[in-house]
């Protein structure tokens, strides 16, 4: 496993910008950093927690998802839908046009969200202008390294519907 890596560029509350949520998540070069690279193993969830880390909200790392019965993106998911909440993530629904307006505000304030569903968990970037949440920009390595792709490329349309949360 990745353990967690000291990123120079980061951005807490009450200094949330878009341009500093894009430098903290470009400054990890996730297209064609190795630490990130497929090699039997995905590691968007160390892309993923980098991120948060950055951002300073919480998210479980490696080692502590590995010590549950089931690891990775999975583990992730599950602390997701039974757990964030508790660590002040919200969910929001990017299928309805209020949803899909709110989280783009939020990004485009320079606040963080992910998205995840059971086998992938990516950063959604700000600059947003999606007119449907299939063309959301989202951040994420593991099958696809990519720095600037769209939901609907990204690979989380099937099988579950991705799930959204945002942290102020």
């Amino acid at each position: 496993g990745l353990l967690p890596v000291q990123a120079p560029i980061t951005s807490h509350p009450g200094e949330r910008h878009p341009d500093l949520y894009a430098a903290v998540i470009n400054q990890f070069g996730v297209q064609g950093n190795p630490r990130y690279a497929p090699d039997g193993h995905v590691y968007s969830a160390a892309f993923a927690g980098d991120v948060a880390r950055a951002m300073g909200v919480p998210l479980p790392t490696f080692p502590e998802i590995a010590e549950q019965s089931m690891g990775g993106v999975s583990a992730l998911y599950q602390w997701f839908v039974d757990c964030s909440t508790q660590q002040a993530w919200r969910p929001l629904d990017p299928g309805t046009p209020e949803g899909l307006q709110a989280l783009q505000e939020h990004v485009n304030a320079g606040r963080p969200a992910f998205v995840v569903d059971a086998s992938h968990i990516a950063v959604v970037r700000p600059r947003q202008n999606a007119g449907h949440r299939t063309e959301l920009r989202l951040a994420l390595a593991g099958a696809l390294q990519a720095n600037n792709v769209t939901l609907g490329d990204a690979g989380f349309d099937a099988p579950l519907e991705p799930l959204f949360f945002v942290h102020d």
